[in-house]
């Protein structure tokens, strides 16, 4: 860890109107309730899902430079039709491995885990092997930072 020369201004806080609370003086929130109460219920709702964990979290990564950065890449590269092509591939082979495996098992339990396991695998390979071949590292650094905010933001 670097140590700041002496002489140099230390970095200044994040000014208040960064900070995501939503507070509104008392003296605000009762005129807003004899103005209009139907007003201050919609107040009510803003302040609620402004304060919800998912729109903090939202807010979290919307200030991370890494995971703009990151999807600002993979809307350039422009993949998009790449990324359905090889969507469609590996749903068409995996709906033919999973009849191929169908056909061999004789119990109805071997073909209910047999749907689950086929099944599982898909959702893997779309979710991650897919965008990975299309858009490489720009799809690893948007991958990480939403893992790392996550943790950060619900396990801290």
């Amino acid at each position: 860890m670097s140590r700041q020369p002496e002489g140099t201004p230390s970095p200044s806080p994040a000014p208040d109107w960064f900070k995501h609370e939503l507070k509104v003086s008392k003296d605000a929130e009762e005129w807003l309730k004899s103005v209009s109460p139907g007003l201050f219920k919609d107040y009510e709702e803003i302040q609620r899902v402004w304060n919800h964990p998912m729109t903090q979290f939202s807010l979290t990564l919307g200030r991370d430079t890494e995971f703009k950065g990151g999807l600002q890449k993979m809307a350039l590269e422009q993949g998009g039709a790449r990324f359905l092509g090889y969507e469609l591939l590996l749903l068409v082979l995996l709906w033919v491995f999973r009849a191929w495996r169908l056909g061999k098992v004789n119990t109805w339990l071997t073909r209910i885990w047999t749907q689950i396991w086929v099944g599982s695998l898909y959702w893997l390979c779309a979710l991650f092997l897919v965008p990975a071949l299309v858009w490489g590292d720009s799809f690893r650094t948007v991958l990480v930072q939403l893992v790392r905010a996550s943790l950060r933001h619900f396990f801290a």
